[in-house]
């Protein structure tokens, strides 16, 4: 009989014991589980504490927790956090900082990984930046990386010159000038995640913090495991929705930041994942996703590393946010066509193929309707302030813009195939100017941007992902927005669109269940539908 202390420190449970061979047993036969050479103690994942007692105690050993342990897990929070000395200091330091935000620089100081899943337009970039001012002042020597999309360095070191004034390094442009950027020296640096394969050679960093670290949601992508080799004491994650498609986008952020959280992928499916196998009429299996199970253990399994916050609980005076669905007819042509692609993807899938291409085609043609353009013409008209329209396709966007000039209203586009120095004289002209829409390309404009001067936004075709949709409405929504915003989304009454949309509110639900704060009081089901 052994007496078994499980205790709770730098966000790990330890287990510790008098040397005692079948408790090392017992703890083996655990599927999250480690052993520190250096400290000599072995740690458990959270999730494994029950499964451990149960076992130890069928064996007689005694079971006891530590204080730590006890006050992190077994008592109830209270509502309202208790601020101490450090809290006090911080907002003395930092006098810009909102009190969600100061209590949130100092819970990063008590561990060194996170994931910040804070609701975009919550200040999470002013957040890190505070943290890492704070971090770096016992230390001449620190060295720190962000990492972030192109697009957002513009505004890191916008926000970081407005608030925080840290030297910080750009590392950007082709390969000869990121080598003599290098060599400069710097406490930090920032660049993005294009070049983070070439960071081997600079790898000695007390910090990575990873903006819109969902880049990295697929556990096999290159730039996750190159990410992932990249040593570092610390990890910060940062990302408004951590789950942008499936549960799995937040397993692979999540073990990137600390890999002893959660089990083996093959572990996390049996636990999580309702999976029914597909076979292919050329003999060939998949395994296709119809669920979840088991949301709140998985919400406690993240917990050590995770904080969120909504808008609507840190914002008090965010102004409110409308939503209006306008529902568009397809002209005669538009249908013949949208039943010729239906026709196209219902053989290709009696032959046993992929209809993916012809999705896209379908919703490049919907992007466009003329009823569409039209429509937002008129909202363009009609509204007095700046608008924001995001679409996915070229051929929406262009024939949007040429409407729109043809009507002597002003207008600029930033797509994928606009420079990045073109697009920030853009956003500056839209700012400052009399420039009355800008039209985004979902995928480099719905990322990063303030752009809280539009009060309007709408949307030529909802994008794939509730994730990109709701960055997208917070370049507008979010903190220093004075009026309320009011989103258009332009549907047409079809099939295929009206699918969409019931797909986007299912994976909302999913998203929901694990990162919203209040949800699991909502929902006491174990099961939710994909």
């Amino acid at each position: 009989m052994t007496k078994v202390l499980f205790d709770y420190n730098e966000g790990k449970v330890s287990v510790l014991f008098p040397f005692n061979m079948e408790v090392i047993n017992i703890i083996k036969t655990l599927d999250i589980r480690t052993f520190d050479w250096n400290k000599k103690i072995w740690y458990v994942g959270l999730t494994e504490v029950e499964t451990l007692k149960e076992r130890l105690e069928i064996n007689k050993h005694i079971v006891n927790f530590s204080i730590s342990y006890t006050q992190a897990f077994l008592t109830d929070k209270p509502e309202v956090m208790i601020w101490t000395p450090i809290h006090h200091r911080i907002k003395m330091d930092y006098p810009y900082l909102f009190s969600y935000q100061i209590e949130d620089v100092a819970k990063l100081l008590t561990r060194n990984e996170y994931l910040v899943a804070h609701e975009m337009g919550t200040g999470k970039t002013v957040i890190a930046l505070t943290y890492l001012k704070e971090i770096s002042k016992s230390n001449p020597s620190f060295k720190g990386l962000i990492i972030v999309p192109v697009s957002l360095i513009r505004t890191w070191l916008d926000e970081n010159e407005k608030f925080t004034k840290l030297p910080i390094q750009v590392i950007r442009g082709t390969k000869k000038q990121r080598e003599e950027q290098w060599k400069v020296d710097s406490p930090f640096y920032i660049t993005n995640y294009e070049t983070v394969r070439g960071l081997k050679e600079h790898s000695n960093w007390d910090i990575i913090i990873a903006d819109e670290v969902s880049r990295i949601k697929n556990n096999f992508s290159k730039t996750h495991q190159a990410m992932s080799k990249v040593p570092a004491k610390k990890r910060i994650g940062l990302s408004g929705n951590p789950i942008e498609n499936t549960v799995k986008d937040l397993y692979s952020i999540v073990n990137w930041i600390e890999p002893t959280i959660l089990p083996k992928f093959s572990k996390f499916r049996e636990l999580f994942l309702v999976e029914e196998f597909i076979s292919l009429p050329d003999g060939r299996e998949f395994r296709k996703l119809t669920g979840y199970k088991n949301l709140p253990l998985l919400k406690k399994m993240v917990a050590p590393v995770f904080m969120r916050r909504e808008k609507k609980e840190v914002i008090k005076d965010l102004p409110e946010l409308f939503r209006q669905t306008i529902t568009v007819d397809l002209n005669s042509e538009e249908k013949w066509l949208y039943n010729e692609y239906l026709n196209e993807a219902e053989e290709l899938l009696e032959e046993g193929h992929s209809s993916i291409g012809v999705g896209v085609k379908i919703r490049e043609m919907l992007s466009g309707l003329e009823a569409k353009i039209e429509e937002c013409v008129n909202i363009c008209k009609e509204t007095n302030g700046k608008i924001i329209v995001f679409g996915e396709y070229h051929q929406g966007l262009n024939k949007l813009q040429a409407k729109l000039f043809s009507e002597g209203i002003k207008n600029e586009i930033i797509s994928g195939e606009v420079p990045m120095e073109q697009r920030e004289k853009i956003l500056d002209y839209f700012r400052n100017s009399d420039l009355k829409v800008l039209i985004l390309q979902t995928k480099v404009g719905g990322y990063g941007l303030n752009l809280q001067e539009a009060s309007t936004v709408c949307f030529l075709n909802r994008p794939w992902t509730i994730a990109a949709e709701d960055q997208a409405i917070s370049r507008s929504h979010r903190t220093g927005q004075k009026s309320n915003v009011i989103v258009y989304y332009l549907i047409s009454d079809t099939d295929f669109e009206n699918r969409v949309n019931e797909i986007l509110e299912e994976k909302k639900m999913v998203t929901d269940a694990v990162v919203m704060n209040d949800i699991l009081k909502k929902r006491k089901g174990q099961t939710t539908k994909v």
